[in-house]
Protein backbone atom coordinates (compact mmCIF):
# COMPACT_ATOMS: atom_id res chain seq x y z
CA UNK A 1 0.00 0.00 0.00
CA UNK A 2 0.93 3.90 -0.55
CA UNK A 3 1.08 6.43 1.43
CA UNK A 4 -1.72 9.09 -0.01
CA UNK A 5 0.71 12.08 0.98
CA UNK A 6 4.52 11.20 -0.13
CA UNK A 7 3.08 8.03 -2.18
CA UNK A 8 5.54 5.99 -0.26
CA UNK A 9 4.99 2.19 0.55
CA UNK A 10 4.31 0.90 3.88
CA UNK A 11 2.75 -2.04 4.84
CA UNK A 12 -1.10 -2.18 6.97
CA UNK A 13 -1.22 -1.88 10.49
CA UNK A 14 1.20 1.22 10.72
CA UNK A 15 0.34 4.31 12.48
CA UNK A 16 1.86 7.01 10.50
CA UNK A 17 4.09 7.08 7.18
CA UNK A 18 7.95 6.32 7.79
CA UNK A 19 8.61 9.24 5.17
CA UNK A 20 6.47 12.41 6.11
CA UNK A 21 5.13 10.93 9.24
CA UNK A 22 1.51 12.05 8.07
CA UNK A 23 -1.08 9.98 10.06
CA UNK A 24 -2.57 7.31 8.24
CA UNK A 25 -6.13 6.67 9.99
CA UNK A 26 -8.03 4.87 7.36
CA UNK A 27 -5.85 2.22 8.48
CA UNK A 28 -6.92 -0.49 11.17
CA UNK A 29 -4.71 -0.24 14.28
CA UNK A 30 -5.11 -4.61 14.81
CA UNK A 31 -3.93 -6.31 11.16
CA UNK A 32 -3.66 -10.81 11.19
CA UNK A 33 -0.34 -9.74 10.22
CA UNK A 34 0.28 -7.76 13.59
CA UNK A 35 -1.25 -10.26 15.39
CA UNK A 36 0.88 -13.38 13.57
CA UNK A 37 4.08 -11.29 14.28
CA UNK A 38 3.32 -11.35 18.40
CA UNK A 39 1.81 -14.64 18.66
CA UNK A 40 4.53 -16.74 16.76
CA UNK A 41 7.24 -15.98 18.97
CA UNK A 42 5.23 -16.34 21.99
CA UNK A 43 3.93 -19.09 20.68
CA UNK A 44 8.07 -20.72 20.42
CA UNK A 45 8.58 -19.37 23.51
CA UNK A 46 6.13 -21.40 25.62
CA UNK A 47 6.64 -24.43 23.48
CA UNK A 48 10.67 -24.55 23.89
CA UNK A 49 9.82 -23.31 27.92
CA UNK A 50 7.79 -26.56 27.92
CA UNK A 51 10.37 -28.88 26.31
CA UNK A 52 12.79 -27.60 28.70
CA UNK A 53 10.41 -28.44 31.62
CA UNK A 54 9.67 -31.76 30.35
CA UNK A 55 13.22 -32.41 29.92
CA UNK A 56 13.82 -31.95 33.56
CA UNK A 57 11.87 -34.50 34.89
CA UNK A 58 13.72 -37.31 32.76
CA UNK A 59 16.15 -39.14 35.66
CA UNK A 60 19.53 -39.76 35.39
CA UNK A 61 19.74 -43.44 33.22
CA UNK A 62 22.14 -44.74 36.25
CA UNK A 63 19.85 -43.96 39.34
CA UNK A 64 17.82 -46.40 40.71
CA UNK A 65 13.87 -46.34 40.12
CA UNK A 66 13.46 -47.45 43.82
CA UNK A 67 15.57 -44.59 45.21
CA UNK A 68 13.27 -42.14 44.93
CA UNK A 69 9.78 -40.91 44.17
CA UNK A 70 9.81 -36.98 44.49
CA UNK A 71 9.62 -35.45 41.16
CA UNK A 72 11.30 -32.43 42.54
CA UNK A 73 14.00 -34.03 43.68
CA UNK A 74 14.09 -35.55 40.10
CA UNK A 75 13.97 -32.05 39.05
CA UNK A 76 16.57 -30.55 41.40
CA UNK A 77 19.50 -33.35 41.23
CA UNK A 78 18.53 -36.81 39.58
CA UNK A 79 17.48 -35.18 36.06
CA UNK A 80 19.47 -35.47 32.82
CA UNK A 81 19.36 -30.90 33.23
CA UNK A 82 20.58 -31.22 36.56
CA UNK A 83 23.95 -28.67 35.55
CA UNK A 84 21.28 -26.63 33.57
CA UNK A 85 23.01 -23.55 31.47
CA UNK A 86 25.63 -23.05 34.69
CA UNK A 87 28.48 -24.75 32.75
CA UNK A 88 27.87 -22.58 30.04
CA UNK A 89 27.51 -19.65 32.43
CA UNK A 90 30.75 -20.19 34.27
CA UNK A 91 32.71 -21.02 30.52
CA UNK A 92 31.67 -17.44 29.13
CA UNK A 93 32.43 -16.05 32.08
CA UNK A 94 35.78 -17.23 31.88
CA UNK A 95 36.60 -16.45 28.43
CA UNK A 96 34.96 -13.13 29.19
CA UNK A 97 37.59 -12.17 31.95
CA UNK A 98 40.23 -13.55 29.05
CA UNK A 99 39.22 -10.96 26.94
CA UNK A 100 39.88 -8.14 29.17
CA UNK A 101 43.04 -9.24 30.20
CA UNK A 102 45.02 -10.06 27.40
CA UNK A 103 46.09 -8.74 24.58
CA UNK A 104 44.85 -11.34 22.88
CA UNK A 105 41.45 -11.37 24.21
CA UNK A 106 41.22 -7.29 23.75
CA UNK A 107 42.35 -7.41 20.16
CA UNK A 108 39.23 -9.84 19.55
CA UNK A 109 36.71 -7.62 21.48
CA UNK A 110 37.74 -4.51 19.26
CA UNK A 111 37.28 -6.71 16.01
CA UNK A 112 33.29 -6.40 15.72
CA UNK A 113 31.44 -9.37 15.26
CA UNK A 114 33.71 -11.10 13.82
CA UNK A 115 35.77 -11.03 16.65
CA UNK A 116 32.69 -11.94 18.95
CA UNK A 117 32.22 -14.73 17.06
CA UNK A 118 35.54 -15.98 17.62
CA UNK A 119 35.50 -15.33 21.69
CA UNK A 120 31.86 -17.39 21.95
CA UNK A 121 33.80 -20.31 20.04
CA UNK A 122 36.07 -19.96 22.89
CA UNK A 123 33.91 -19.85 25.79
CA UNK A 124 31.42 -22.60 24.16
CA UNK A 125 34.80 -24.90 23.84
CA UNK A 126 36.03 -23.81 27.58
CA UNK A 127 31.57 -24.29 28.62
CA UNK A 128 32.39 -28.14 27.37
CA UNK A 129 34.91 -28.93 29.42
CA UNK A 130 33.49 -27.16 32.68
CA UNK A 131 30.14 -29.85 31.85
CA UNK A 132 32.81 -32.83 31.97
CA UNK A 133 34.03 -31.69 34.93
CA UNK A 134 30.86 -30.76 36.84
CA UNK A 135 29.01 -34.13 35.41
CA UNK A 136 32.10 -35.93 36.79
CA UNK A 137 31.80 -34.68 40.69
CA UNK A 138 27.69 -34.61 40.03
CA UNK A 139 27.98 -38.58 39.37
CA UNK A 140 30.52 -39.48 41.94
CA UNK A 141 28.76 -37.64 44.39
CA UNK A 142 25.44 -39.69 43.83
CA UNK A 143 27.37 -42.60 44.14
CA UNK A 144 27.74 -41.89 47.93
CA UNK A 145 24.04 -40.75 48.18
CA UNK A 146 21.79 -42.69 49.84
CA UNK A 147 18.10 -42.19 51.00
CA UNK A 148 16.62 -42.67 54.13
CA UNK A 149 15.50 -46.37 53.52
CA UNK A 150 19.66 -46.88 53.07
CA UNK A 151 18.61 -47.59 48.83
CA UNK A 152 21.40 -46.53 47.01
CA UNK A 153 21.02 -43.56 44.71
CA UNK A 154 22.93 -45.15 41.44
CA UNK A 155 21.87 -48.43 40.42
CA UNK A 156 24.98 -49.83 39.96
CA UNK A 157 28.10 -47.91 40.93
CA UNK A 158 31.25 -48.10 38.85
CA UNK A 159 33.42 -46.88 35.48
CA UNK A 160 30.57 -47.65 33.14
CA UNK A 161 28.23 -45.62 35.07
CA UNK A 162 30.07 -42.49 35.74
CA UNK A 163 30.59 -42.63 31.83
CA UNK A 164 26.70 -42.53 31.28
CA UNK A 165 25.94 -40.46 34.04
CA UNK A 166 28.64 -37.38 32.69
CA UNK A 167 27.72 -38.24 28.93
CA UNK A 168 24.15 -37.56 29.85
CA UNK A 169 24.86 -34.37 32.34
CA UNK A 170 26.90 -33.14 29.74
CA UNK A 171 24.03 -33.80 26.73
CA UNK A 172 21.51 -32.11 28.98
CA UNK A 173 23.36 -29.13 29.57
CA UNK A 174 24.00 -28.70 26.01
CA UNK A 175 19.93 -29.21 25.14
CA UNK A 176 19.48 -26.42 27.81
CA UNK A 177 22.02 -23.73 25.98
CA UNK A 178 20.15 -25.04 22.24
CA UNK A 179 16.92 -24.31 24.05
CA UNK A 180 17.89 -20.95 25.23
CA UNK A 181 19.17 -19.74 22.42
CA UNK A 182 16.44 -20.75 19.89
CA UNK A 183 14.09 -18.91 22.44
CA UNK A 184 16.01 -15.97 22.20
CA UNK A 185 16.41 -16.31 18.59
CA UNK A 186 12.94 -17.44 17.53
CA UNK A 187 10.77 -16.21 20.74
CA UNK A 188 10.14 -13.29 22.73
CA UNK A 189 13.34 -12.64 25.71
CA UNK A 190 16.41 -13.46 26.45
CA UNK A 191 15.98 -17.74 26.69
CA UNK A 192 19.00 -17.66 29.06
CA UNK A 193 17.30 -14.93 31.35
CA UNK A 194 13.71 -16.79 30.80
CA UNK A 195 15.31 -19.99 32.31
CA UNK A 196 16.94 -18.34 35.20
CA UNK A 197 13.79 -16.73 35.64
CA UNK A 198 11.43 -19.35 35.72
CA UNK A 199 14.35 -21.58 38.13
CA UNK A 200 13.70 -18.48 40.40
CA UNK A 201 10.14 -18.31 40.21
CA UNK A 202 9.44 -22.06 40.73
CA UNK A 203 11.80 -22.58 43.78
CA UNK A 204 9.72 -19.22 45.44
CA UNK A 205 5.96 -21.07 44.67
CA UNK A 206 7.72 -23.94 45.87
CA UNK A 207 8.93 -22.32 49.01
CA UNK A 208 5.62 -20.04 49.56
CA UNK A 209 3.34 -23.74 49.33
CA UNK A 210 5.84 -25.30 51.70
CA UNK A 211 5.17 -22.02 54.13
CA UNK A 212 0.90 -22.10 53.53
CA UNK A 213 0.73 -25.93 54.58
CA UNK A 214 1.70 -24.94 57.80
CA UNK A 215 -1.62 -22.95 59.28
CA UNK A 216 0.32 -21.39 62.15
CA UNK A 217 2.43 -20.16 58.95
CA UNK A 218 0.29 -18.71 56.53
CA UNK A 219 -0.45 -15.44 57.98
CA UNK A 220 3.47 -15.53 57.67
CA UNK A 221 3.74 -16.65 54.08
CA UNK A 222 0.90 -14.22 52.77
CA UNK A 223 2.85 -11.06 54.74
CA UNK A 224 6.31 -12.26 52.98
CA UNK A 225 4.64 -12.22 49.80
CA UNK A 226 3.61 -8.51 50.08
CA UNK A 227 7.06 -7.91 50.92
CA UNK A 228 8.60 -9.37 48.66
CA UNK A 229 6.50 -7.56 46.46
CA UNK A 230 7.24 -4.49 47.75
CA UNK A 231 10.67 -4.73 47.37
CA UNK A 232 9.94 -5.86 43.32
CA UNK A 233 8.19 -1.92 43.01
CA UNK A 234 11.47 -0.26 44.45
CA UNK A 235 13.35 -2.09 41.93
CA UNK A 236 10.97 -1.14 39.15
CA UNK A 237 10.91 2.11 39.87
CA UNK A 238 14.50 2.66 39.83
CA UNK A 239 14.57 0.75 36.82
CA UNK A 240 12.13 2.63 35.17
CA UNK A 241 13.65 5.92 35.73
CA UNK A 242 16.78 6.11 34.09
CA UNK A 243 18.92 9.80 34.13
CA UNK A 244 19.74 10.95 30.72
CA UNK A 245 23.77 12.22 30.19
CA UNK A 246 25.17 14.42 27.85
CA UNK A 247 27.90 13.20 25.60
CA UNK A 248 30.14 14.16 22.67
CA UNK A 249 31.03 11.64 19.39
CA UNK A 250 34.18 12.63 17.74
CA UNK A 251 32.76 15.42 15.42
CA UNK A 252 32.28 17.02 19.15
CA UNK A 253 28.07 16.91 18.41
CA UNK A 254 26.06 16.51 21.72
CA UNK A 255 24.35 13.37 22.11
CA UNK A 256 21.81 12.16 25.17
CA UNK A 257 21.88 8.97 26.24
CA UNK A 258 20.09 7.23 28.94
CA UNK A 259 22.86 4.96 30.44
CA UNK A 260 21.90 2.26 32.65
CA UNK A 261 19.53 3.07 35.51
CA UNK A 262 21.57 1.34 38.60
CA UNK A 263 25.00 1.80 37.26
CA UNK A 264 27.00 -0.11 39.76
CA UNK A 265 24.39 -3.21 39.11
CA UNK A 266 23.13 -5.61 41.65
CA UNK A 267 26.88 -6.69 41.91
CA UNK A 268 27.74 -5.51 45.34
CA UNK A 269 24.43 -7.14 46.86
CA UNK A 270 25.23 -10.69 45.81
CA UNK A 271 28.98 -9.84 47.23
CA UNK A 272 28.13 -8.54 50.35
CA UNK A 273 25.74 -11.95 51.03
CA UNK A 274 28.91 -13.96 50.00
CA UNK A 275 30.97 -11.77 52.24
CA UNK A 276 29.05 -12.57 55.40
CA UNK A 277 28.15 -15.68 54.90
CA UNK A 278 31.60 -16.94 54.19
CA UNK A 279 32.56 -17.76 57.97
CA UNK A 280 29.81 -20.51 58.38
CA UNK A 281 30.88 -21.70 54.34
CA UNK A 282 34.05 -22.20 55.19
CA UNK A 283 32.83 -24.23 58.70
CA UNK A 284 30.60 -26.38 56.43
CA UNK A 285 33.54 -27.14 54.45
CA UNK A 286 35.61 -28.87 57.37
CA UNK A 287 32.66 -31.48 57.71
CA UNK A 288 30.83 -29.32 60.33
CA UNK A 289 27.22 -27.99 60.90
CA UNK A 290 27.30 -24.86 63.49
CA UNK A 291 25.40 -24.71 66.01
CA UNK A 292 24.27 -21.27 66.03
CA UNK A 293 25.27 -18.03 63.84
CA UNK A 294 28.77 -17.55 63.43
CA UNK A 295 27.79 -13.63 62.76
CA UNK A 296 24.77 -12.88 65.31
CA UNK A 297 21.67 -11.17 63.59
CA UNK A 298 22.57 -7.71 64.23
CA UNK A 299 26.00 -7.49 63.43
CA UNK A 300 24.76 -9.54 60.01
CA UNK A 301 22.45 -6.50 59.51
CA UNK A 302 25.14 -4.16 59.78
CA UNK A 303 27.60 -5.66 58.39
CA UNK A 304 24.93 -5.44 54.99
CA UNK A 305 24.17 -1.87 55.85
CA UNK A 306 28.65 -0.93 55.57
CA UNK A 307 29.48 -3.29 52.82
CA UNK A 308 26.49 -2.54 50.32
CA UNK A 309 27.37 1.37 49.67
CA UNK A 310 31.41 0.29 49.88
CA UNK A 311 31.01 -2.40 47.39
CA UNK A 312 28.54 -0.25 45.24
CA UNK A 313 31.15 2.60 45.53
CA UNK A 314 33.75 -0.11 44.07
CA UNK A 315 31.53 -1.46 41.54
CA UNK A 316 30.72 2.02 40.04
CA UNK A 317 34.35 2.56 39.74
CA UNK A 318 34.37 -0.37 37.80
CA UNK A 319 31.62 -0.59 35.40
CA UNK A 320 30.39 3.05 34.90
CA UNK A 321 32.64 5.72 35.71
CA UNK A 322 33.93 8.44 32.92
CA UNK A 323 37.29 6.27 32.50
CA UNK A 324 35.05 2.95 31.95
CA UNK A 325 32.85 5.32 29.54
CA UNK A 326 35.73 5.68 27.59
CA UNK A 327 37.18 3.25 27.22
CA UNK A 328 33.69 1.34 26.02
CA UNK A 329 33.35 4.18 24.01
CA UNK A 330 36.35 5.31 22.03
CA UNK A 331 35.37 8.63 20.17
CA UNK A 332 32.72 9.35 22.76
CA UNK A 333 33.58 11.99 25.83
CA UNK A 334 31.18 12.57 28.73
CA UNK A 335 30.10 16.06 29.33
CA UNK A 336 31.12 18.02 32.32
CA UNK A 337 27.92 17.62 33.99
CA UNK A 338 28.46 13.74 33.61
CA UNK A 339 29.73 12.72 37.12
CA UNK A 340 27.37 14.81 39.15
CA UNK A 341 24.51 13.43 37.67
CA UNK A 342 26.33 10.15 37.87
CA UNK A 343 26.78 10.14 41.25
CA UNK A 344 23.57 11.42 42.11
CA UNK A 345 22.07 8.53 40.35
CA UNK A 346 24.45 6.40 42.31
CA UNK A 347 23.93 7.57 46.08
CA UNK A 348 19.72 7.23 45.20
CA UNK A 349 20.36 3.47 43.75
CA UNK A 350 22.68 2.95 46.96
CA UNK A 351 20.11 3.97 49.43
CA UNK A 352 17.29 2.46 47.88
CA UNK A 353 19.28 -0.56 48.05
CA UNK A 354 20.70 -0.89 51.11
CA UNK A 355 17.23 -0.04 52.69
CA UNK A 356 15.66 -2.75 50.76
CA UNK A 357 18.16 -5.41 51.36
CA UNK A 358 18.38 -4.14 55.16
CA UNK A 359 14.56 -4.74 55.71
CA UNK A 360 13.38 -7.49 53.99
CA UNK A 361 16.58 -9.36 55.72
CA UNK A 362 15.51 -8.32 59.47
CA UNK A 363 12.07 -9.36 57.86
CA UNK A 364 13.37 -12.82 57.57
CA UNK A 365 15.66 -12.96 60.67
CA UNK A 366 13.27 -11.58 63.48
CA UNK A 367 9.94 -12.01 61.81
CA UNK A 368 10.09 -14.50 59.56
CA UNK A 369 12.15 -17.01 61.41
CA UNK A 370 14.60 -17.59 58.57
CA UNK A 371 11.76 -18.14 56.01
CA UNK A 372 12.41 -16.16 52.23
CA UNK A 373 10.70 -16.69 48.87
CA UNK A 374 13.23 -14.59 47.15
CA UNK A 375 16.72 -13.44 47.67
CA UNK A 376 17.46 -9.21 47.03
CA UNK A 377 19.21 -10.03 43.74
CA UNK A 378 16.58 -12.61 42.83
CA UNK A 379 13.71 -10.00 42.65
CA UNK A 380 15.36 -7.44 41.19
CA UNK A 381 16.44 -9.96 38.02
CA UNK A 382 12.71 -11.06 37.86
CA UNK A 383 11.64 -7.55 37.84
CA UNK A 384 13.98 -6.99 34.90
CA UNK A 385 12.92 -9.68 32.98
CA UNK A 386 9.36 -8.78 32.91
CA UNK A 387 10.54 -5.25 32.43
CA UNK A 388 12.32 -6.47 29.12
CA UNK A 389 9.41 -8.82 28.18
CA UNK A 390 6.46 -6.03 28.41
CA UNK A 391 9.09 -3.63 26.43
CA UNK A 392 9.69 -6.63 22.86
CA UNK A 393 6.16 -7.33 23.47
CA UNK A 394 5.14 -3.41 22.97
CA UNK A 395 7.71 -2.92 20.19
CA UNK A 396 6.83 -6.41 18.03
CA UNK A 397 2.85 -5.03 18.04
CA UNK A 398 4.04 -1.41 16.99
CA UNK A 399 6.85 -3.19 14.44
CA UNK A 400 5.23 -6.70 12.98
CA UNK A 401 8.60 -6.95 10.49
CA UNK A 402 11.04 -6.67 13.31
CA UNK A 403 14.31 -7.84 12.50
CA UNK A 404 17.68 -8.53 14.54
CA UNK A 405 20.12 -5.88 13.85
CA UNK A 406 22.94 -6.58 16.01
CA UNK A 407 23.99 -8.94 19.00
CA UNK A 408 25.62 -6.89 21.46
CA UNK A 409 27.61 -7.28 24.79
CA UNK A 410 28.59 -3.77 26.09
CA UNK A 411 25.54 -2.39 27.80
CA UNK A 412 27.10 1.35 27.10
CA UNK A 413 27.29 0.50 23.15
CA UNK A 414 23.36 -0.71 23.25
CA UNK A 415 22.58 2.64 24.69
CA UNK A 416 24.51 4.79 22.62
CA UNK A 417 22.96 2.57 19.48
CA UNK A 418 19.70 3.39 20.97
CA UNK A 419 20.29 6.67 21.00
CA UNK A 420 21.78 6.73 17.65
CA UNK A 421 19.05 5.41 15.99
CA UNK A 422 16.57 6.84 17.78
CA UNK A 423 18.00 10.73 16.35
CA UNK A 424 18.07 9.08 13.28
CA UNK A 425 14.33 8.06 13.24
CA UNK A 426 14.52 4.37 13.39
CA UNK A 427 12.48 2.81 16.25
CA UNK A 428 14.94 0.33 18.07
CA UNK A 429 14.30 -1.99 21.12
CA UNK A 430 17.11 -3.67 22.96
CA UNK A 431 16.34 -7.05 24.34
CA UNK A 432 17.47 -7.97 27.29
CA UNK A 433 18.68 -4.66 28.35
CA UNK A 434 17.73 -4.16 31.92
CA UNK A 435 18.37 -7.33 32.72
CA UNK A 436 22.31 -7.36 31.35
CA UNK A 437 22.74 -3.82 32.57
CA UNK A 438 22.62 -5.56 36.51
CA UNK A 439 25.54 -7.84 35.76
CA UNK A 440 26.86 -5.80 33.05
CA UNK A 441 30.41 -7.86 31.76
CA UNK A 442 29.81 -10.24 34.77
CA UNK A 443 27.18 -11.77 32.86
CA UNK A 444 28.32 -12.79 28.98
CA UNK A 445 25.79 -14.98 28.36
CA UNK A 446 23.14 -12.86 28.79
CA UNK A 447 23.30 -10.96 25.48
CA UNK A 448 21.30 -8.30 24.11
CA UNK A 449 19.42 -8.36 20.83
CA UNK A 450 19.04 -4.79 18.66
CA UNK A 451 15.72 -4.91 17.61
CA UNK A 452 14.83 -2.43 14.35
CA UNK A 453 11.56 -2.50 12.17
CA UNK A 454 11.93 -4.28 9.22
CA UNK A 455 12.01 -1.68 6.93
CA UNK A 456 14.82 0.49 8.13
CA UNK A 457 16.83 -2.96 8.78
CA UNK A 458 19.47 -1.80 5.62
CA UNK A 459 19.35 1.98 6.83
CA UNK A 460 20.17 0.69 10.57
CA UNK A 461 23.02 -1.56 9.64
CA UNK A 462 24.68 0.51 6.98
CA UNK A 463 24.72 3.24 9.83
CA UNK A 464 26.47 0.42 12.25
CA UNK A 465 28.92 -0.70 9.87
CA UNK A 466 30.35 2.92 10.28
CA UNK A 467 29.89 2.97 13.65
CA UNK A 468 33.02 3.34 15.88
CA UNK A 469 33.29 1.77 18.59
CA UNK A 470 33.54 -1.36 16.77
CA UNK A 471 33.12 -3.50 20.44
CA UNK A 472 29.74 -5.36 19.45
Amino acid sequence: MFCPTCGAEFKPGFAECNECLVPLVDQPSETPEKATSVVRPLGWTAGLLAVYHALAYIPLPILNPAAFDDLFFTFERGGILALGVMPFIIGFFLVELLSLLTPWGRTAREDGSRGRRTLNRWAVKCSLVVCLVQSFAGTYSLESMMTADDVNLVASPGIFSRLLGIASMTAGSCAAFILCNVITARGIGNGFCLIFVIGTLRDAIYNFQVLRKESELTHTADSLLVLVLAVAAVFAALLLRRNVYSLADADHRSLLSRLPAIPQSVFPIAVAYGLLNLPTALIMLQGQMPEQDVIGPTAYLAGLALAVPVLGYAALRLFSSRARIEHNLPNVVPAEDFSPLLWRRFWLTTVAMTLAVVFLTAMEVYYYAGHFLLGTVGIALVVAAVMDLIGEWKFRRRHPDAEVLAELDNVHLAHLIETHLTEHGVACQIKALHFRSLFFFLGPIYKMSVLVAGDRLDEAREWLDNLEPRIL
